[in-house]
């Protein structure tokens, strides 16, 4: 299925016993947010290991999805590869 059609999709990858990287596509928005935080609270449980959110298949993030990136960052979660425009938001930046 494109990625367009795809609301949200969350792929875990495990790169060596001490990272997890979390492949997201799709559109994080309100009604998906908390299968995304679900997914990396669960991670955030299990002992050790750098946690990444992979952003470079994700086409759209509403305002709740950026609050919780935020959150998810300053808990010492990488996020990585993020377009350009989600890169702004998560700065803080709007568009005019």
């Amino acid at each position: 299925m494109p990625v367009s059609g795809i609301v949200l999709r969350i792929r875990e990858v495990t790169n060596g016993p001490l990272t997890t990287t979390l492949h997201v596509e799709g559109r994080i928005i309100s009604s998906w947010v908390s299968v995304l935080e679900d997914e990396c609270n669960r991670l955030l449980r299990a002992p050790g290991g750098c946690i990444r959110l992979d952003l470079s298949a994700v086409i759209f993030v509403d305002d709740r999805g950026v609050l919780v990136l935020q959150c998810l960052a300053t808990r010492g979660i990488d996020i990585t590869n993020a377009p350009p425009l989600i890169e702004a938001l998560l700065r803080g930046e709007r568009a005019p």
